[in-house]
């Protein structure tokens, strides 16, 4: 499980009627799609930001709201960026991240979660994390950092970041 540990002017934001739309099926990644008036890009996808609930639900919001917003101020079982592709008659999930600095979830411990919600979908989808990032909390400043090309120091203060996960 993960709490929120991003920017708090962040939970100022979240408002229950705000919360990310409970994903049971396709159709409602369908409906969620039409409702909202997202739009599709080149390649017939839409990028939105997830979350898995404490309930082992996927819940979707637009891309550009934070997860925070997403879950309703609580805790997460995983987070991230999700892209479903649609084509004539079917719905995919073409790639997916744990992109959340809000939540900063492990890509291992949370997989599983992700999976099973997606499972559940009846919808294709990756073995796994399309894009893994790694976050690693700075014990000298306390910034969250997003680690790159496994460069393990503090991009605020240059400390030296734990290997361990957040």
């Amino acid at each position: 499980m993960y709490t929120y540990i991003g920017p708090k002017e962040f939970l100022n934001l979240v408002d229950k009627k705000l919360i990310g739309r409970k994903v049971k099926s396709k159709y409602d990644i369908l409906d969620w799609i039409i409702s909202t008036e997202q739009e599709l890009n080149i390649n017939n996808e839409v990028i939105a930001t997830f979350i898995i609930d404490l309930e082992q639900n996927l819940r979707i919001n637009d891309r550009r709201s934070e997860h925070v917003v997403c879950a309703g101020g609580l805790p997460v079982l995983s987070a991230g960026e999700i892209t479903f592709k649609r084509d004539t008659n079917n719905l995919i999930v073409s790639e997916i991240s744990n992109q959340s600095t809000g939540y900063c979830p492990d890509a291992a411990k949370s997989w599983s979660h992700i999976n099973k919600a997606l499972c559940n979908l009846g919808i294709d989808y990756p073995v796994y994390f399309t894009t893994i990032m790694i976050f690693r909390i700075c014990k000298n400043c306390k910034s969250i950092n997003l680690v790159k090309d496994e460069y393990f120091f503090c991009a605020i203060c240059d400390s030296k970041l734990d290997m361990n996960i957040v």
